[in-house]
């Protein structure tokens, strides 16, 4: 009953032929990844809180901290994408209607 409260640009887009992954576009995603992984301040503090702390129980826990966001965002964006298609924004909020009071929650918390 939403979809027809949405502008055809948000509307779900599926079967379309083309690539646009080298589009300008794309830089709202590398910015996205960036932000995600800014916990580089906090890395002392992740160290000096380790047991028994040594470089290669920090390295560990680097690598599975990294590995954890990579795999967060693959879901995120993956939902989005099969959700919405080709017509999906980088605020995948802004493809849901106006009226649907959940997302609307969801952009006030954000």
């Amino acid at each position: 009953s939403f979809l027809s409260t949405l502008a055809p640009a948000l509307q779900p887009s599926f079967g379309v032929i083309g690539n646009q992954a080298f589009s300008p576009s794309i830089l709202i995603l590398v910015s996205m990844a960036a932000t995600s992984f800014l916990a580089h301040f906090s890395a002392h503090e992740f160290c000096n809180g380790l047991r028994d702390k040594s470089m290669k129980r920090f390295g560990i826990l680097t690598g599975v901290g990294f590995s954890v966001t990579v795999l967060i965002n693959i879901i995120v964006m993956s939902s989005g994408f099969c959700t919405f298609g080709r017509n999906c924004q980088g605020m995948i909020l802004n493809n849901y209607s106006g009226k649907d009071i959940g997302a609307t929650l969801c952009r006030l918390i954000v």
